[in-house]
């Protein structure tokens, strides 16, 4: 048994273009792209995740960003596989001579096993202060992000709501 507080989680999300692959455009007015979808996700002294399936990045106006992923999510802990589905978005927009991001995402999932189906909704609005700190823009951001998660990690009842700060750096 491990009784140290020290804990780690990480996921490996490759997705594969069937534009690049098939070398043919596929895009149109609402679709950007089609791609084939993958993710691993480990935690401490737990077994591999394994996610695959398909996802589409829309192009909508007001969004940057808005990807939706479609897998059949396969935890070997569990009996049998279930479905997921994650979206994920980005929306930057201004106040007067502010700059401003809304971004985040949402996984939904299945029941798997003895495992509830859950939701994990991560909201942000962000405040570009790189321009403030003499940091290009768009590169510097402070904001607050909500984590919402009905039954957590699957255990029915359990439900996390907890606002957090968020700082995002991009390199």
């Amino acid at each position: 048994m491990d009784n140290s507080t020290d804990t780690f989680y990480g996921e490996f999300s490759p997705r594969l273009s069937l534009s690049k692959l098939l070398d043919k455009n596929i895009s149109n007015a609402l679709i950007k792209d089609i791609l084939l979808s993958f993710t691993i996700e480990k935690a401490k002294n737990l077994d591999e995740r394994y996610l695959y399936g398909a996802a589409v990045d829309l192009n909508i106006p007001s969004l940057k960003v808005l990807k939706i992923n479609a897998y059949v999510r396969d935890n070997p802990a569990f009996d049998g596989r279930t479905w997921q589905i994650t979206l994920a978005w980005n929306a930057p927009f201004k106040i007067g001579n502010t700059s401003l991001l809304a971004e985040g995402f949402a996984d939904i999932a299945g029941a798997e096993g003895s495992s509830e189906a859950n939701q994990l909704i991560v909201p942000r609005l962000l405040v570009d202060i790189g321009k403030a700190m003499g940091v290009k823009n768009n590169r510097l951001y402070l904001g607050i992000e909500w984590q919402y998660w009905h039954n957590k990690f699957g255990i029915q009842g359990v439900t996390e709501s907890v606002p957090q700060a968020q700082l995002k750096w991009i390199f």
